[in-house]
């Protein structure tokens, strides 16, 4: 956290590419702080429905394009969770 705001910088190969810096609003935060390699992603859009009252179909819609763009940004993996 910085002067209030979450911003997430890449520490890897690609340096301080200012395209990869992600600066958090509430929402983001929010789903930020509930990734933690067990939840699903059913699970914690479920959870932004209820924190933020939105529909299943727009936080689904919202959740999904956050987490493709944390994928992208190598921020996150995909974990199989057939395997422990």
């Amino acid at each position: 956290m910085v002067s209030g705001e979450h911003i997430l910088v890449p520490l890897a190969s690609r340096g301080a590419d200012i395209d990869a810096i992600f600066n958090l609003n509430e929402t983001g935060t929010f789903i930020w702080e509930k990734i933690d390699g067990r939840r699903t992603v059913a699970e914690i859009i479920a959870l932004v429905v209820s924190e933020f009252q939105v529909s299943a179909d727009q936080a689904a819609l919202d959740c999904g394009e956050f987490f493709a763009q944390l994928l992208e940004a190598r921020a996150v993996e995909l974990v199989d969770a057939g395997k422990e």
